[in-house]
């Protein structure tokens, strides 16, 4: 990013010193009279040099009241910074302690390279026009405080994705797929099929594969492991859909691997599931995940994290939409709904924290069998044990745009919207837009729809 430079302001610095006429010349100083003070010091009875009393000057001219120490007078008067005490005005300049903005473009570097630029009066880490200053797990500026954090949202990191779960940006490393281009390869630099870009990442490497939409992209199930760390997004534009074949399922991230799915249509994997987690972290964003033949989420071990995402069985499947053996689950924002039967199946030991979701089916049937879920302003047909949860009726399906029918559209009806437009409560650090794009309230405690959709 591009640096500025500090401007740099005139300071005046005004320095009173006083001065006086002395006449040395042999010869001819009994002439001489007057001057700055009215004396010359050569007439009988005058005094060679004034009293500190009566703020006089010496035949220097220099004051012998000042204080020897310092260069100027004015507030904060010296000659170094370490003479300046006030921590607001820091830098000495021409013998006057003042703030950054009036010191030299370097003087906050110098002073402390842990906060090397100057905002407003004050030296800080980062500004947003210094941006490059951040890295590492904290590559974004927090330009208001002046502080680098972890990135929250992909679009801070340029081309690349952000890994939610360190707040880093991910490697430099992008890589195009595009099932119908005709130069596509498993070569590359345009890949076929996302297995085929996904293998090109080494151990240990993050990186973010972009992906086209098509007529019907089915491109094989892909798995994520050895501390790679794989973010599967969009082409900017497009919202493809992405689907496994001969039985596999569409992502895995298994021991040591990071998957994040950001904006994709996971839907509609014949002889296969959707997504399984098993020792690895799977962070699902903005993504539509259902009618697949097998379970929609399977949780073995690991950690799954699911925000501003739709999760669906419809009436032709006799699966649950997600069945946690083990592991944690974080839902946030997120709608998960089977069309009969129980929306969430939990192992014992298993855990889910569900906040501002939907947990239901459109049936008559029991939704939840989870002893370790935990749930805040959330809802479901069940009375949940937390804070802030409501209880849906009986007919959900009105709830919802096509609560029913294949393919399931989870997005509010006007009586979704009046029941739970306003249930959920938005927190620092929650997402800022909803499954479409459209932003929610970014104030702390300020009142939010419950599930992934924001009428």
């Amino acid at each position: 990013m591009t640096m500025h430079g500090l401007e740099v302001r005139g300071l005046w610095a005004k320095v009173l010193v006083g001065a006086s006429a002395v006449a040395l010349a042999s010869g001819c100083g009994d002439e001489a009279s007057g001057g700055l003070m009215g004396s010359t010091g050569d007439e009988p009875g005058a005094s060679s040099q004034a009293t500190p009393s009566s703020g006089g000057v010496d035949s220097t001219g220099v004051d012998p009241s000042a204080d020897s120490g310092s260069t100027g007078e004015g507030p904060g008067g010296c000659r170094e910074d370490a003479e300046c005490s006030d921590p607001s005005l820091p830098f000495c300049v021409q013998g006057v302690c003042v703030s950054c903005d009036q010191a030299s473009a370097d003087a906050c570097s110098a002073r402390d390279p842990g906060a090397p630029v100057c905002a407003g009066v004050t030296c800080v880490e980062c500004r947003a026009a210094a941006d490059a200053l951040c890295g590492g797990t904290t590559p974004v500026c927090d330009d208001p405080a002046g502080v680098c954090t972890g990135c929250s949202g992909h679009a801070e990191c340029g081309d690349a994705a952000c890994d939610f779960t360190t707040g880093a940006c991910l490697d430099a490393m992008v890589v195009e797929v595009d099932l119908y281009d005709a130069a596509c390869s498993d070569r590359g630099p345009v890949f076929c099929t996302v297995p085929q870009a996904a293998a090109t990442v080494p151990a240990g490497v993050g990186a973010t594969i972009l992906i086209h939409e098509g007529i019907t992209a089915v491109y094989g199930g892909t798995v994520v492991d050895r501390g790679r760390t794989i973010a599967f997004m969009p082409w900017p534009g497009e919202h493809p859909g992405v689907i496994g074949t001969g039985g596999d399922q569409t992502f895995v991230a298994a021991s040591g691997g990071v998957v994040i799915l950001e904006g994709l249509d996971l839907t509609g994997n014949r002889n296969g599931g959707g997504l399984v987690v098993d020792g690895g972290h799977m962070i699902v964003d903005h993504c539509d995940v259902g009618d697949n033949d097998d379970t929609e989420i399977v949780v073995n071990s690991g950690e799954l994290w699911l925000r501003n995402s739709f999760v669906w069985t419809p009436q032709s499947s006799i699966q649950t939409p997600m069945h946690v053996l083990g592991g944690t689950v974080e839902l946030l924002y997120t709608s998960v709904v089977d069309r009969y039967g129980d929306a969430i199946v939990c192992e014992p030991g298993a855990q889910v924290i569900a906040r501002n979701s939907i947990i239901t089916n459109t049936g008559t049937n029991d939704e939840i069998v989870c002893p370790g879920l935990t749930a805040t302003h959330s809802a479901s047909r069940t009375a949940l044990t937390g804070d802030g949860n409501v209880v849906l009726p009986e007919d959900t399906e009105l709830l919802f745009v096509a609560g029913q029918i294949n393919p399931m559209d989870l997005h509010l009806t006007v009586a979704g919207a009046r029941l739970l437009g306003a249930a959920g409560v938005w927190q620092a650090g929650d997402p800022p837009d909803d499954y479409d794009g459209d932003p929610r309230p970014t104030e702390a405690g300020a009142p939010d729809a419950i599930g992934a959709d924001r009428p």
